[in-house]
């Protein structure tokens, strides 16, 4: 048979973005034997860390204040807030396709402190496009829960 397997995995950033864009779409209990694999539970944790950050820019927590970015040497962005009626300040370091996810979803999510830069919005469906193979993913409706 000569072919070389295919990994049934796509790639964790694929997996991010439609996990973090589609909770249900990847639903553990439908899809357990996927869940073994650790790139999955992996990617399933940073979807669902970028998704609380949005709700957070969203002010499901309450208004957000003086947010703020900053482009790390190591290519990581460094996002900074303040939610003044909790006294919180939070601050996340992503990557730049979890930084142009997080532009996606809190935008989705009504919040407009983040803006999108270049060609973001394409990362984020590029990424999503990678998984038309082995798994697929239907991210035209963002979950905005």
């Amino acid at each position: 048979m000569g072919g070389e397997a295919r990994d049934p995995i796509p790639d964790a950033e694929a997996l991010v973005c439609a996990m973090a864009l589609s909770p249900g779409v990847y639903s553990r209990n439908r899809m357990f034997g996927l869940f073994d694999e650790p790139r999955v539970r992996a990617a399933r944790s940073r979807a669902r860390f970028v998704r609380s950050v949005a709700r957070e820019l969203a002010g499901r927590a309450g208004a957000v204040s003086d947010v703020r970015l900053e482009e790390l040497d190591s290519g990581r962005v460094r996002v900074r807030f303040r939610i003044p009626r909790l006294a919180a300040t939070r601050e996340v370091e992503l990557t730049a396709l979890e930084r142009a996810l997080l532009v996606y979803l809190s935008e989705a999510m009504g919040a407009r402190v983040l803006h999108p830069v270049g060609d973001e919005k394409e990362r984020v469906t590029g990424a999503l496009a990678r998984l038309a193979g082995p798994l697929r993913a239907d991210a035209g409706r963002i979950d905005t829960r």
